[in-house]
């Protein structure tokens, strides 16, 4: 579903005006290895609208803002691995469609672009490594359009969460994509973002030149 150009100009006001609460949930950002700098590039934000406290991210395209999702940003709640915590990790705008994130990152690739699971990974890579990067909602919630958007694009790295499901989705978003993507596999228990934090940028992009 495409967001008419008033939905999506309220959608930008409204991102624009939680980014500037994004101070009471930097503590969450923190645990992630996300810092100041890079969350307002990204305009993360904070809400209570839901009535918890909630991370915004806004989907920024070239035709503008088309989309927000909202993640838990309570630190107790932990990855939400624990069942007994009733609380949905993951909320957004109602008919909004689903969409890349940072699909607006992909108007100035050629050579290179990195596709990761999740929004919060998109923005480790590029915000510390520059190279652009998008990120697809979930294991199994890659759709067949997208493909296109990867169109003349030299080489498309699909990062593999370390786990079952993560490599199982990685595969099958390479093969969607085609003969210009391959897959890196950060090892067990790694995703994009907690090998940028545990063992650093460097070792991150050495990884994916192997």
């Amino acid at each position: 579903m495409l967001a008419s150009p008033e939905r999506k100009k309220s959608l930008a006001l409204k991102a624009s005006e939680m980014a500037a609460n994004v101070g009471a949930v930097q503590s969450y950002l923190d645990t992630r290895g996300i810092s100041e700098p890079v969350a307002a590039h990204y305009k993360l934000g904070s809400t209570t609208e839901f009535g918890s406290l909630r991370l915004s991210i806004p989907y920024f395209t070239p035709a503008g803002v088309v989309d927000i999702k909202y993640r838990c940003a309570l630190t107790e709640h932990g990855d939400h691995k624990d069942k007994s915590i009733h609380c949905s990790k993951m909320m957004k705008e109602s008919g909004c469609g689903s969409h890349l994130y940072n699909a607006q990152s992909l108007i100035r690739a050629s050579d290179l672009v990195v596709v990761t699971e999740g929004e919060l990974d998109a923005v480790m890579v590029e915000g510390y490594t520059g190279f652009p990067t998008v990120g697809y909602p979930g294991t199994s919630n890659w759709e067949k359009r997208w493909r296109y958007c990867f169109d003349g694009i030299g080489e498309v790295i699909v990062i593999a969460d370390g786990d079952d499901p993560g490599r199982k989705a990685a595969e099958h978003v390479a093969q969607a994509i085609g003969t210009a993507a391959r897959v890196v596999d950060l090892g067990d228990g790694h995703d994009a973002s907690s090998y940028i934090r545990d063992l650093g940028v460097s070792q991150f992009v050495e990884r994916l030149s192997r």
